[in-house]
């Protein structure tokens, strides 16, 4: 009994993944929220350590973490039907983000989208 199971093979531009629920829902969802999910889904991470392991910069601004975690937020929110903020609670910088312990998520995802650089 998973919550989400979800696809991504190397991430393109405007490019769309499958994701599924048990409930038999199918969606397309992009690129970056997937590999926010899949970089959060290996382990702790505070906001800024989130956004540098998708996006690689480390000297992005505090707007630009914000927006991570809403996207974040936004998908699971989309996909699961319920308050993102409680699948994905609020935290004080700089404890990590944690998901809802409850959540089981199973990803498959390519290799070459984990890894940051040319």
């Amino acid at each position: 009994s998973v919550d989400l199971l979800f696809e991504l093979g190397t991430p393109k531009k405007r490019r769309m993944w499958n994701v599924w629920t048990p409930a038999g829902q199918k969606d397309r969802i992009g690129s970056e929220p997937l590999l926010l999910l899949s970089a959060l889904c290996r382990g702790l991470r505070t906001e800024e350590a989130l956004h540098a392991a998708v996006f690689g910069d480390t000297d992005a601004s505090p707007e630009q973490f914000r927006k991570a975690v809403f996207n974040l937020r936004d998908l699971l929110q989309r996909c699961l039907g319920r308050s993102g903020k409680d699948l994905l609670p609020e935290v004080v910088s700089p404890d990590p983000l944690r998901l809802d312990p409850g959540l089981r998520i199973v990803g498959m995802v390519s290799i070459d989208s984990l890894r940051i650089g040319p």
